[in-house]
């Protein structure tokens, strides 16, 4: 999904200052999607910490964590 088409629709279709929120569990695919963000400068990435807002969470989500395991997300932002 993170490859620079996507991206390049993300920023069409956002407002000014919209933000795209993306979790996975998968480490090695969250690794690469932050590199593809990280080398697309037109989207800002943002921190996202876990008291920043409210997301809601996913009966598998939920399921994962009880498992204790976690999700990685990242956060963007169109300029203004």
């Amino acid at each position: 999904m993170f490859q620079k088409p996507f991206l390049e629709s993300l920023m069409r279709v956002l407002e000014p200052s919209g933000e795209f929120l993306f979790k996975t569990d998968h480490e090695e695919y969250f690794e690469w999607s932050e590199e593809q963000l990280d080398d697309f400068p037109a989207l800002k990435k943002l921190p996202w910490p876990d008291e920043a807002f409210f997301y809601p969470k996913t009966d598998f989500q939920l399921q994962w964590e009880a498992e204790g395991k976690t999700l990685q997300g990242l956060r963007s932002q169109k300029p203004a």
